[in-house]
């Protein structure tokens, strides 16, 4: 049973980063377009999920959520820096 106040599952979805490499790259994005982070955590094991499972999805994100994100993006070292402008995002009113 959720705790008083514990987001439910349907709010949990919502707001992690989950699926396809193209589907967690466009969420990625838009956050990053309008936040404009200077960290970005991300992470890669829930529950009672193993240590295999959970290295897996690292290697996967390295090998395929980062090059679409640099090529969105660019340069994902620059992203802080206060003079770059944000690039043309799909969806970003920035």
């Amino acid at each position: 049973l959720p705790f008083e106040g514990e987001p439910s599952l349907e709010d949990i979805v919502d707001n992690v980063n989950m699926g396809d490499p193209e589907t967690i790259v466009e969420r990625m994005c838009k956050e990053i377009c309008l936040v404009r982070p200077t960290h970005y955590s991300c992470f890669f094991c829930f529950g009672p999920m193993d240590g295999k499972r959970a290295l897996k999805s690292m290697q996967r994100f390295g090998e395929e959520v980062l090059p679409l994100l640099e090529r969105e993006l660019g340069d994902l070292s620059r992203l802080n820096e206060p003079d770059l402008q944000p690039p043309a995002v799909a969806g970003c009113a920035v």
